[in-house]
């Protein structure tokens, strides 16, 4: 017994794992995918003595599971079968019956680790722009890298990268500053914004010069809901008084002017850029047509590459029509009404929003990050339920 207990702890190191596989660093950079299905697959075998005490009131879950891998796995498999479907499984049975405190310890050391992560690239970032440049940096082709048509070349600073442009933002060691961004926001989110917790205020602090519009969006609209909720006046009076203090300095950068002020003036137009012309016009006829409803083949965007022009849910609702949008949604409800109370209703209303620019409702890493957050939440003494 103590044996499985021992094996078990390993879990959350794989789940962390497996969030670092699916957002890479630049060192991950063309072997994340073998990380993530490495990880899920011993975070299911590592769990996998737990199926034998699943009750049977979960044979609604089961109902679940077995219409989405129906649709998803088999009828949308029989155009092209994609193993990251049956990953996404794995991961979904692996975390969902894992016991409560192995969950609450995932995202704890997800937490800290990302912390440690971004506190380093951060230091070494600012201290490169704005105090004196390091001696030491190197070329990174992204695209080489990657097999991408990006043709983005960064200097690597080691700690931190930063693209050869002309303006600056905070990328940490990740490829996009949205992938800083949309971490962040989900994690300051599910530890309550307690920025009087030395991970949570690094974690804040490095993703305000993301300049990352879900990062504000959503932690804006996050930090407003906990707040008011918990009354947390003292925390509203030091959040105005870090936020007066950075916005003196961030409005001298041309670079936050360029990439944050410039799109919030055209806010209504924010979301459309995310995807291109070409499949903002495609997406147009799409939902004219019956295809809307279940979708192209797999293969679509692979035949039709001219199309494949930035994010947003709408390459989701190509790929898997307006039936598989609602079975992804009614997924993320299921796992909310087994952890049900105002903080992971809320939650869930942030993976949605964060889900019209970054459809990634149906990878392995949100759905794990979703089910963790959703426990620790739900564990909170304070938490009330809906």
């Amino acid at each position: 017994m103590k044996q499985n207990k021992r094996i078990e702890n390993f879990i959350p190191f794989f789940a962390t794992l497996l969030i670092f596989g699916a957002n890479p660093p630049w060192f991950f950079w063309g072997i994340g995918y073998p990380i993530i299905l490495f990880s899920a697959i011993l975070i299911f075998l590592l769990n996998i003595k737990a199926f034998n005490k699943i009750s049977t009131k979960e044979i609604s879950f089961f109902a679940l599971i077995i219409g989405l891998m129906s649709y998803f796995v088999i009828l949308k498999g029989l155009g092209e079968i994609r193993i990251s479907s049956l990953v996404f499984f794995l991961v979904l049975f692996g975390m969902f019956f894992l016991k409560r405190d192995l969950k609450n310890n995932s995202f704890e050391l997800i937490t800290k680790t990302y912390a440690v992560i971004l506190g380093v690239s951060f230091v070494a970032w600012f201290i490169n722009n704005f105090v004196f440049e390091l001696p030491f940096k190197y070329d990174l082709n992204y695209g080489e890298i990657l097999g991408k048509f990006d043709n983005i070349t960064f200097y690597n600073y080691l700690f931190f990268i930063q693209p050869q442009l002309d303006y600056v933002r905070f990328y940490s060691i990740f490829d996009e500053p949205g992938v800083v961004g949309t971490l962040s926001a989900f994690i300051l989110y599910g530890q309550r914004y307690a920025l009087n917790k030395w991970y949570n205020l690094i974690i804040f602090i490095a993703s305000i010069f993301t300049f990352s519009i879900a990062f504000y969006v959503i932690t804006f609209l996050g930090m407003l809901f906990v707040f008011i909720y918990e009354k947390k006046i003292g925390f509203v009076v030091i959040m105005s008084s870090i936020l007066a203090l950075l916005s003196g300095f961030l409005m001298t950068l041309d670079s936050f002017k360029v990439v944050v002020l410039n799109r919030f003036s055209d806010f209504d137009d924010v979301f459309s850029r995310r995807s291109g012309g070409y499949i903002n016009q495609f997406y147009d006829n799409l939902i004219e047509s019956n295809y809307i409803y279940f979708g192209r083949s797999l293969d679509f965007f692979q035949n039709n590459k001219y199309l494949i022009d930035g994010q947003g849910y709408k390459i989701f609702v190509i790929e898997y029509g307006m039936f598989g949008l609602i079975l992804i949604i009614f997924l993320y409800f299921y796992i909310f009404l087994k952890n049900r109370n105002l903080y992971t209703f809320v939650l869930l209303l942030i993976f949605l929003i964060s889900f019209i620019q970054r459809p990634f409702l149906f990878t392995p890493w949100q759905i794990l990050l979703f089910i963790v957050i959703c426990s620790y939440l739900n564990n909170n003494q304070i938490s009330r339920k809906v």
